[in-house]
């Protein structure tokens, strides 16, 4: 591999950690799969991650996984061929092309059509942004909302980060 495509290959998996920690994943376990085995973990981790509020995925973690894979193997399999090759011969395209297409026919037969997932998921689902509590209802107690953050950091839901924001938020409004 060359000297760019290492920088990119990591600049990506950078990437990764840091949208990993920004959805509340698991960041270094992300980042050594990545980097370990980059061509199956990278699908992997956009097929299953956390999803954001108003983000939407379809057809289950099956189809999502082939969804990501087959342009991530596209790239990495001309390019790692390139290097070698100085045409491509047909061969090289056939093999490719055989499996693409035995991917694909494996993500039809696992794809859910009825299966939408609909953000915030997972660990994102547990933030309940303050101002979208009801008014006068118990979260409006200090010590709870404190008491509540507290647990979420424990349950590691939150980065520490998150929990001394949320904590000042709270500690503010006193």
């Amino acid at each position: 591999m060359s000297a760019i495509g290492i920088l990119i290959y990591l600049g990506i998996a950078i990437w990764i950690f840091v949208d990993a920690k920004r959805r509340k994943s698991n960041p270094g376990t992300t980042l050594v799969a990545v980097l370990l085995i980059g061509i199956i973990s990278i699908p992997l981790y956009f097929a299953q991650r956390n999803l954001k509020a108003g983000e939407i995925r379809k057809g289950g973690r099956g189809w999502n996984f082939v969804r990501y894979f087959i342009p991530i193997f596209s790239v990495v399999y001309f390019l790692f061929t390139a290097q070698f090759l100085e045409t491509v011969p047909t061969r090289v395209f056939l093999v490719w092309f055989a499996i693409s297409a035995i991917t694909v026919g494996a993500g039809f037969l696992v794809r859910k059509p009825d299966m939408v997932e609909k953000g915030p998921t997972g660990a994102l689902a547990n933030l309940v942004p303050s101002d979208a509590l009801p008014a006068n209802s118990s979260h409006d107690d200090p010590q709870q909302k404190l008491q509540k953050i507290r647990e979420m950091l424990d349950k590691k839901l939150i980065t520490q980060d998150d929990f001394e924001k949320l904590k000042a938020d709270i500690l503010k409004k006193l």
